[in-house]
């Protein structure tokens, strides 16, 4: 499955501006699964190469921002629940060391069809930029969806941490 626009806008695009590409991602209309019918506008400008970036040290986690949404008929109460367990986890896993951690919930108005999930952007000391995204699923309690989404960026961040992803 494709990652969400969300992933590409508030993770991909930041990246890529670093080599120097100027991009502009424009959510016009979300469309969710099975449905889809989502409309994206992606304006990129020209280069005429890319600039060279080093990202070996991976630094220290210094923001966190979860972004929790739902659309269609379904109660804000369950982006409220996904963001508060992906927040409780990231408490738990940082301890005493929890970086400024940033909650945003969203109703979708304009979108097409029924769905929820969450983003975890993390920025740490040298610029470098973690993620991880989950989707709701009918049957599926919010809070495990928040874990999930926490349980897939911890296995960036371990990754990360032992050099086995460079």
């Amino acid at each position: 499955m494709a990652p969400q626009i969300d992933y590409f806008q508030h993770i991909f695009l930041p990246v890529a501006k670093r080599f120097g590409i100027d991009a502009v991602c424009d959510i016009q209309r979300r469309g969710y699964f099975p449905r889809g019918g989502g409309v994206v506008q992606v304006t990129v400008q020209p280069v005429e190469e890319l600039t060279p970036i080093t990202m070996t040290q991976m630094g220290n986690i210094t923001d966190v921002n979860i972004r929790s949404f739902i659309a269609g008929r379904l109660p804000i109460r369950i982006a409220n629940e996904t963001a508060a367990a992906a927040c409780q986890t990231l408490e738990q896993y940082f301890g005493e060391n929890v970086p400024n951690i940033r909650k945003e919930i969203v109703h979708e108005q304009a979108a097409i069809g029924t769905g929820s999930g969450i983003l975890i952007v993390a920025t740490t000391s040298t610029g470098c930029i973690l993620g991880g995204s989950a989707l709701g699923k009918k049957g599926l309690p919010a809070a495990k969806v928040g874990k999930v989404v926490f349980i897939r960026t911890y296995m960036w961040f371990t990754l990360r941490l032992l050099g086995r992803c460079r």
